[in-house]
């Protein structure tokens, strides 16, 4: 490859990721004047040989986060994000069928 198509791809890519990631100030503009969604959440329990799991996802206007909870307090981030609210509920969904999976029972609450 030439190095000057080398350049023009380059260019080409910075060029794109102005575009699809907007400067905090931009965002902020767009954001002003706009009132927060409140905060969503769902969760499934997932008991097995007496002790209560759990699943929940927390979203809100810009973002989401996916914890799992154990015996004991115990808690792990399944799936986290800052700027897409929605992809929580996949992940946490597709996690709940692999728990199906290995003979744990979930119900959505």
């Amino acid at each position: 490859m030439s190095s000057a198509r080398v350049s023009r791809l380059a260019a080409a890519l910075f060029l794109s990721s102005l575009w699809l990631a907007p400067s905090p100030v931009m965002a902020a503009a767009a954001g002003a004047g706009q009132a927060a969604a409140p905060s969503a959440t769902r969760s499934y329990a997932c008991p097995i040989n007496g002790f209560e799991r759990s699943v929940t996802v927390t979203t809100s206007a810009t973002g989401c986060d996916a914890i799992y909870r154990k015996e004991g307090g115990v808690a792990q981030t399944i799936w986290h994000s800052d700027h897409h609210p929605d992809i929580c509920l996949g992940k946490a969904a597709a996690f709940v069928d692999r728990l199906k999976g290995l003979g744990i029972s979930c119900t959505a609450r």
